[in-house]
């Protein structure tokens, strides 16, 4: 009988086997539990006031509606146990929206890549007095007007937290981070020759908006410790990283015919190449070949290794964090297999 597929047999394991964490990590996932997982994922029911916002951004926009059910299972896997339970649906709720705001703003600098609507849609965020509805379609105004909405559930959402108001200036800083990850892609799309290795590890990895969604669960979490959160900080700091890591591992090859090049594994490519000028003037059949071939995607793993084994290293014994650091790398471990595993869905 044929030995069950695992997430490792999709990668070159004499690479893997140099990464003893994300060797274990991939061998136990099986054909079989990957598929368990699915369809726990695409089986899930939604709380109906998530599932009309669902509805209604199919309406405008362009992402499957997989994502919001894979957001739901993720963020249940990455809520710190210390959150008030009491909160546990509206943060939920929350950070959905807060993602879909995230999307919105995201598609447009990646997917259309239309500058001149990014630079009115990143103002929903704090300068939404100042959009120009005059240089927009009806259909451009739409996806902006919706946009506003999204936002400002979110506001009133987490206005109402017990913490909100001790960790509101972060957590905007935070927001504002987000929003400078996607101008950087908005910029990076149009101008492919900046593409660099040392930016690629900054800006972008934002996008996972780690940072905010930590901000929230402090903000409903009991007895947190303010003099440790700067260290937290720095534990999301690499499972950011991390998270992006498995992002683009699961979205690089739709991302080559989708014409962005925003994701890390472009950036290794042009480094290990010595700059390949614009991707898109090249065979799309060949990048994907180059890439396979450099193992840059065993490369990233080899990134995720060091993340985990840094914040192992950070965290010292008695230092108490809102989640135990064995408790925290589980939860990231289970957080790269929900990417690995969306590839094609999502």
């Amino acid at each position: 009988m044929p030995k069950e597929l695992t997430l490792l047999d999709y990668y070159d394991k004499s690479e893997v086997r140099k990464l003893p964490n994300v060797y274990s990590i991939l061998e136990k996932n099986t054909s079989t539990k990957i598929k368990g997982q699915l369809k726990k994922i695409q089986e899930t029911d939604l709380p109906s006031d998530i599932v009309d916002w669902a509805n209604r951004y199919e309406r405008v926009g362009v992402r499957k509606d997989f994502i919001w059910a894979w957001l739901y299972e993720m963020f249940q896997v990455i809520q710190f146990p210390t959150v008030d339970s009491r909160y546990n649906s509206s943060l939920l709720k929350a950070k959905t929206l807060l993602t879909m705001h995230i999307v919105l703003l995201d598609d447009i600098a990646d997917k259309t890549q239309e500058k001149r609507v990014f630079e009115e849609i990143y103002k929903t965020s704090f300068f939404a007095e100042f959009i120009d509805w005059n240089n927009l379609t009806k259909k451009e105004q739409d996806y902006i007007r919706f946009d506003i909405e999204v936002w400002n559930e979110v506001k009133r959402e987490i206005m109402r937290y017990p913490g909100y108001k001790n960790l509101e200036e972060i957590f905007y800083f935070d927001i504002d981070q987000v929003l400078n990850a996607n101008r950087y892609s908005c910029l990076l799309n149009k101008n492919l020759h900046l593409i660099n290795k040392s930016e690629s590890w900054v800006y972008p990895c934002f996008n996972m908006a780690a940072f905010t969604y930590t901000d929230l669960d402090l903000m409903c979490s009991v007895g947190v410790n303010p003099g440790k959160i700067g260290l937290l900080r720095e534990v999301i700091w690499n499972a950011q990283k991390m998270a992006r890591i498995g992002n683009w591992l699961s979205t690089w090859e739709r991302e080559i015919y989708e014409d962005d090049y925003t994701g890390g594994v472009f950036a290794l490519l042009a480094h290990e190449t010595n700059g390949l000028g614009d991707f898109r003037n090249q065979n799309k059949e060949r990048i994907i070949c180059t890439i396979k071939k450099l193992k840059l995607e065993e490369k990233l793993l080899g990134v995720w290794e060091n993340c985990y084994d840094e914040i192992k290293q950070t965290v010292k014994p008695g230092d108490e964090l809102e989640v135990p650091v064995k408790d925290f790398l589980l939860r990231l471990e289970n957080l790269l297999v929900l990417h690995l595993i969306s590839k094609g869905y999502k």
